[in-house]
């Protein structure tokens, strides 16, 4: 096959540049998470393998609460062959070092985690 030209975009091209875009997002709620993600997705992209999307996705979905979306406005993928995890909207999750923190928390503690991610994108050079 013929290597993409200047102006084409690769599969490649569209996780990383859709893992830059959600991968910031992500490291407030969850930087354990958000580091697992960058690695496999960006620093070592040249040995990914297909069958750590179903972790990726896993990752993502559990974090569904923080990033403030749920499983029904992700959908399912269509695209995927054999077992894709099944999306469960959670009422908690950890946060800050705190286990099981409720929805109402984290209502409450919006601004923290706003100014949390004005940090981590000032960070961004």
């Amino acid at each position: 096959a013929a290597s993409p030209g200047p102006d084409e975009v690769t599969n490649k091209d569209s996780m990383i540049l859709f893992a830059l875009v959600t991968l910031p997002q992500l490291m407030v709620c969850d930087e354990a998470g958000f580091k697992d993600l960058y690695k496999s997705t960006i620093l070592e992209f040249s040995s990914f393998a297909p069958s750590l999307l179903s972790d990726i996705v896993t990752t993502l979905q559990k974090n569904y609460v923080c990033l403030e979306i749920t499983c029904a406005q992700v959908g399912k993928a269509t695209f995927m062959l054999g077992d894709w995890p099944t999306c469960q909207d959670l009422t908690a999750f950890s946060i800050a070092g705190y286990e099981e923190v409720s929805k109402q928390t984290i209502d409450a503690a919006k601004v923290d985690i706003d100014v949390r991610a004005i940090g981590m994108l000032l960070e961004i050079e």
